[in-house]
């Protein structure tokens, strides 16, 4: 007979009962926009689901390599990043993102509408009234492809949250920063920004490199070149060319590469802002000592100074963009994560034969086999079984 083990040991060699709990996050922008680059796959009447194949194949594949058990996909809500452009009015305008007006009344972006109809006309008189440019297409392919995806995942008992202004990034931050102590969580994501969340409960499973693999704190720095928790304080100085965000004056481009030579320690050292202020403000001190004339980079970053429109407070609003510490989240974001978080599922209404419907209404060619739809669904049975006893246990209790 297994004897216990005596509180005081436990206690000493923090032993602990509780089971842990296995949570997949899927960064479901990050993973949807690969899959749609990659597979263009037509259904039988000639319209792209390849996005659709593609993502649920590669969650398939992770259901494949862990028992979960919860399985969350978290989305970008429309004008997502308008929360960051409210502080920072050239956040991703290098992606055609266009917050301008957003949130005012009706009456309001009708007249703004008129005026801009006006203003463009004669540039856009030769343009046919019914061709859409090439983004519209893609946009549109996008989101078609998109919402048949959520409607599919629904189905497989995969838990979905999109929060209008609100980016996918957050979420999955605002959940991190609230787990359970028990929990263990793999994100998948090719998102850089996201790396800053890895830690000892935590796990990256990067698909932005070849191969695909799990980042964890043991093994990130060797991967991406430096000390994960610093990317937000890099991010702060060097900017973000992805996102738009501008960098201290001489830190631009390839900037990380010039903090690193005046700091190198942070490519193995956790370090913070005001330590890396006050070790510019040191080496400023030391040039002008040796009558030596200071590097202009260490000034610019001492002063603040930079050519973009956050002007000298470029520090304080960067390290607000980049920091996922501190989430941007609406009110109702956050109600919506926290309803969605642990909750039994209700099953009611969820099925295989739903997802047969979905798939045939969609002329998906691949899938429509039934052995070839038990095959390729099999795996995500144990996550809707699980889901399925959660409530049946909470409707007992």
């Amino acid at each position: 007979m297994k004897q216990p083990t005596r509180p005081q040991i436990k206690e000493a060699y923090n032993i602990t009962d509780v089971k842990p709990i296995y949570t997949l996050i899927v960064d479901g922008n990050s993973l949807f926009k690969r899959s749609i680059s990659v597979d263009k796959r037509l259904s039988s009447n000639g319209i792209e689901y390849g996005a659709i194949f593609q993502f649920l194949l590669q969650v398939k594949m992770m259901l494949a390599k862990k028992d979960f058990d919860y399985v969350y996909v978290f989305w970008d809500g429309d004008k997502s990043g308008y929360l960051r452009y409210k502080i920072y009015s050239d956040y991703k305008r290098n992606r055609d993102k266009n917050y301008e007006n957003y949130g005012e009344s009706d009456y309001a972006k009708q007249l703004i509408a008129y005026e801009q109809k006006i203003l463009n006309y004669a540039a856009k008189k030769k343009v046919q009234d019914d061709k859409q440019s090439q983004k519209e297409i893609d946009d549109a392919n996008f989101k078609r492809q998109r919402d048949i995806l959520c409607e599919m995942l629904e189905e497989l008992f995969i838990r979905q949250v999109m929060c209008d202004m609100v980016e996918g990034d957050d979420l999955i931050a605002y959940y991190v920063n609230n787990k359970l102590p028990e929990e263990k969580i793999v994100i998948m994501t090719g998102d850089l920004d996201i790396v800053q969340l890895i830690s000892k409960d935590v796990a990256i499973y990067a698909l932005n490199l070849k191969p695909k693999i799990f980042l964890t704190p043991d093994n990130v720095s060797k991967h991406i070149g430096y000390n994960h928790e610093n990317i937000a304080l890099i991010k702060t100085i060097c900017g973000d060319d992805s996102d738009n965000i501008s960098p201290v004056l001489g830190f631009g481009g390839s900037g990380h590469k010039t903090l690193f030579k005046f700091f190198p320690e942070l490519v193995n050292e956790k370090k913070t802002l005001d330590y890396v202020l006050d070790s510019a403000k040191k080496q400023i001190n030391e040039r002008i000592e040796k009558k030596e004339k200071p590097y202009k980079a260490l000034e610019n970053l001492v002063n603040s100074v930079t050519k973009g429109v956050q002007g000298n407070k470029i520090l304080e609003i960067n390290e607000r963009l980049v920091d996922l510490s501190k989430p941007f989240l609406t009110e109702e974001a956050v109600s919506d994560l926290d309803d969605v978080r642990y909750t039994p599922i209700d099953p009611e209404g969820r099925s295989f034969t739903n997802l047969k419907r979905i798939i045939n209404d969609n002329h998906m060619n691949d899938l429509l086999d039934d052995n070839t739809f038990s095959n390729f669904f099999s795996i995500y049975n144990r996550i809707i079984t699980i889901e399925k006893k959660r409530f049946e246990n909470s409707v007992r209790n």
